[in-house]
């Protein structure tokens, strides 16, 4: 293992010999605290979390099977410490050892989140820009994934890939296969709602929107759909006026009935084309009233 971290490249011959838990987690747990707190500005509370999610990895028997598990592991704590390509790396050699359909279907699934985390830019206004080269590679690995056994967060992440790239008919059919496979996937039903907006099809997007409330979602869980309209209206000013109206709707799920009210009011001063929403939007500012 010093080996690994003195080359920053996983080393065969020293995986091949099994570490018991009492030699390896001491060790991991010191070298990812330290790559954590390696000239980052995060907080030690956010720090603590990281290590915390990681050692909860560390101690699960699913990675206590040998190299392609340590690989595995390894590469979850590269990507909690936000060292993306040494994690792509590491999963990348974890294919080599892999001796099952689960094991490479997960090294597949993780190189797609490692793939998307590394092109996701956060902005100062707390919403995120996109490197599409890093999409596409998320998307194909989410794919090769999918050859070796269906996970609904695998469809619901190609759905969320393949909206980011514009491909909106396969967005809708990705995100709808994960709804079909666990219909409280919430964040599937908010990329399925954004996915249909940028089709014109506006019945189903508030359809998708409105169908959250019988899964109870968590009033944070919103948020995500809510910072995904918010760009939308970033990147196309006044292009997609109905996403004033689906962006109050959630707010009214969360109770915030301002912002609500407010959004409802712009989007009915907008020269939207079709009647009835105009006329939804003002039965729902009377029930607020």
């Amino acid at each position: 293992w010093d080996e690994w971290w003195d080359t920053g490249r996983p080393v065969k011959h020293t995986l091949n010999r099994r570490l018991g838990a009492e030699e390896l987690w001491p060790l991991l747990k010191q070298k990812f605290k330290n790559l954590f707190e390696r000239g980052k500005e995060v907080p030690v509370d956010k720090i603590q979390e990281k290590l915390k999610r990681w050692l909860e990895l560390a101690r699960s028997p699913n990675f206590r099977g040998g190299p392609p598990d340590y690989y595995a592991l390894t590469g979850r704590g590269l990507f909690e410490a936000s060292e993306y390509d040494e994690a792509l790396k590491t999963l990348k050699e974890g294919l080599y050892y892999a001796e099952s359909p689960e094991q490479i279907e997960q090294l597949y699934q993780d190189l797609g989140t490692v793939h998307y985390y590394k092109g996701y830019k956060l902005q100062p206004d707390g919403l995120a820009k996109y490197v599409l080269k890093d999409v596409r590679n998320s998307i194909e690995s989410y794919k090769n994934a999918l050859r070796y056994g269906e996970d609904p967060y695998l469809y619901g992440n190609l759905g969320w890939g393949y909206y980011l790239l514009g491909e909106y008919v396969l967005s809708v059919d990705s995100s709808l296969k994960a709804l079909k496979m666990k219909p409280e996937l919430n964040y599937a039903r908010m990329n399925l709602g954004i996915a249909y907006i940028k089709q014109d099809a506006y019945e189903s997007a508030y359809n998708a929107y409105e169908s959250l409330l019988k899964y109870s979602p968590e009033l944070d869980e919103y948020e995500g759909g809510i910072r995904d309209l918010m760009e939308l209206q970033l990147e196309f000013p006044t292009v997609y006026p109905f996403s004033n109206f689906v962006l109050a709707q959630l707010y009214l799920h969360q109770g915030r009935y301002m912002e609500a009210n407010e959004l409802l009011h712009k989007f009915l001063k907008q020269n939207f084309p079709v009647p009835y929403w105009h006329h939804k939007a003002r039965s729902l500012l009377r029930e607020m009233e």
